[in-house]
């Protein structure tokens, strides 16, 4: 595969937290035990656009160029990358979707904020990565992962945020590439599988993303037997979105509860759904998520248009007690 550049253009960040969206500054978490958790590797990180903006849910056309999502006045589009499908070697733009494509972010992000390095191998340690989310790599999920890289790796971000006053309208704007360099290395053969398939495969991400996390506070944690248990339960990533979500919102909501209509829910988690049967899948998979967050039980409730939602401790602080045993599996 060909190498791409990374673009020189020099990007302006947009300050999130003046549109009402959450960044979380680490040196604020170190009470609660990141750095053992991080040692223990049971401890992810995950881009805090991506938490803000959900990725589709389900499979988008091939061909379809860009993704756009809105939150609080603030629009992220996932621009496509062109990838090639090694079975038939075609070239299409494809939008990472789906649970595969959320893993391999967050395998990503977590290597990036744990080593410093933004070299990121996706070879077998990556399958090995995957493996622990509860993923089988054999067959066609082969074939998805060899797609979702590529669509993740290749895509462009560019966040907007405007606003109107007095009669003037201010418009800002960030791009940034995910990776700057591509080196990925297929099988072709059936019967490969895993870490076999995909031999010496690494990324570099570009200075921006790298930038984003680890320095500028957008590397938000997450607890990778949580994201396990809820991948292994559901063949949606809709659960995986609403727990990440509740993990990143909760401990910053007031005590007397904020009020979220369902549309801008909607539009945040990226469904296609209208917005009753949005409402509706999000009660549905509500329960799943209190399994491995009981501590939102109690903040989290449902009015006529929307959710409310309260204070809760965030899970992090007990991540190292989320296991599969902890939840009666076995």
């Amino acid at each position: 595969m060909a190498i791409v550049p990374a673009s020189k253009k020099q990007i302006t960040p947009i300050n999130l937290e003046e549109r009402g969206i959450d960044v979380v500054d680490l040196n604020v978490l170190a009470d609660l035990e990141l750095r053992s958790a991080i040692e223990r590797n049971d401890l992810g990180f995950l881009f805090s656009g991506f938490v803000n903006f959900s990725l589709p849910l389900d499979r988008i056309e091939p061909g379809v160029f860009e993704w756009e999502r809105e939150n609080m006045g603030v629009v992220m589009r996932v621009v496509a990358a062109k990838i090639m499908d090694p079975s038939t070697g075609q070239r299409v733009y494809q939008i990472p979707y789906g649970k595969m494509a959320r893993a391999i972010l967050l395998h990503i992000c977590t290597e990036a904020v744990r080593t410093g390095d933004p070299v990121i191998d996706l070879g077998s340690s990556a399958a090995e990565y995957l493996r622990r989310l509860g993923f089988s790599l054999g067959g066609k999920q082969r074939q998805i992962l060899y797609r979702q890289i590529q669509a993740v790796a290749g895509m462009h971000l560019v966040v907007t945020a405007s606003e109107s006053a007095s009669g003037e309208q201010r418009i800002e704007e960030a791009e940034m590439l995910v990776s700057k360099n591509r080196a990925l290395w297929f099988s072709t053969r059936p019967d490969a599988e895993g870490q076999d398939s995909l031999f010496s495969s690494s990324i570099t991400l570009s200075d921006d993303f790298m930038n984003s996390l680890v320095n500028q506070g957008h590397g938000i944690p997450v607890d990778e037997g949580a994201w396990a248990y809820i991948n292994t339960h559901s063949r949606s990533a809709f659960p995986i979105d609403m727990y990440t979500w509740l993990a990143y919102r909760l401990h910053a909501c007031p005590p007397s509860g904020i009020k979220v209509p369902w549309e801008r829910l909607r539009e945040q988690f990226g469904s296609t759904m209208e917005t009753k049967e949005f409402a509706r899948h999000f009660r549905s998979h509500l329960p799943l998520v209190l399994k491995v967050y009981p501590a939102a039980e109690k903040a989290v409730s449902f009015v006529r248009g929307g959710v409310i939602l309260r204070r809760a401790p965030s899970p992090i602080g007990n991540v190292h007690r989320t296991n599969p045993r902890a939840l009666g599996e076995g």
